[in-house]
């Protein structure tokens, strides 16, 4: 199994946008209705500060916790996107501002078979698949300026009726249920669990030279396996 290393970050700016107005309270809303191509009702943001981190991502995983779930009839795609425009706060978002770029992960719920409240929600992306949204925090690291990684939750397929998905906030009580982005390095070796956007930089070298140290250690076990084996 990989070395698991994981440090925990405080909780950042997250919100949801209606078609005139924003809050920011302990549940992310996620809504759409209709049938086929949804009319977007609710839309949920959220910005990671990715300044920190120090090696290039290899996978990443957002998981989230359901609060609330109210659905149509039919099967439903709740969608991840990414968002290039970071400048948006918890009150200026609406429904559909700031724009979406690209859906970078999903998640499909089938007909009669929708989660359950207090389940989680996963989005996966690594470099070895579906890298969209691997891809996504790694240019943000590199190309953005201030580093910050936007991401927005949306309701894209839908049956026939209301969608609604309610996940817990930053400003949720309950620490579990608030959003948690997992990075992992390419070697499948975790670096940190992130709860929304601001991070203590001063543990990353500490958590680096520990990762290095057992890649390290590792790289030795094989070579003293190759030396001993009989001729």
């Amino acid at each position: 199994a990989p070395l698991a290393l994981a440090i925990g970050w405080t909780p950042g700016e997250d919100a949801t946008g209606f078609a005139s107005s924003a809050s920011d309270d302990a549940e992310l809303r996620i809504v759409s209705s209709g049938a086929g191509d949804c009319i977007v009702t609710a839309t949920s943001y959220i910005k990671f500060d990715l300044s920190s981190v120090p090696l290039s991502i290899g996978e990443a995983r957002l998981i989230l916790k359901l609060t609330r779930v109210n659905v149509g009839s039919g099967s439903a795609k709740l969608a991840l996107w990414s968002v290039t425009d970071d400048t948006w706060t918890e009150s200026s978002v609406r429904a559909n501002s700031p724009l979406l770029d690209s859906e970078v992960a999903s998640v499909t719920y089938a007909a009669g078979a929708q989660p359950a409240v207090g389940s989680q929600v996963l989005f996966t992306s690594n470099i070895m698949g579906d890298a969209r949204l691997v891809n996504f925090l790694n240019a943000q690291v590199d190309n953005d300026p201030n580093q910050l990684a936007s991401l927005a939750l949306r309701v894209t397929q839908c049956g026939t009726g209301v969608y609604e998905y309610r996940v817990g906030s930053s400003e949720n009580p309950d620490s579990i249920a608030q959003p948690s982005l997992e990075i992992y390095t390419p070697t499948a070796v975790r670096l940190t669990s992130v709860e929304g956007e601001a991070a203590s930089a001063a543990t990353w070298p500490l958590y680096a030279g520990l990762a290095a140290l057992a890649a390290l250690v590792v790289a030795g076990v094989n070579l003293s396996r190759r030396r001993m084996k009989p001729r």
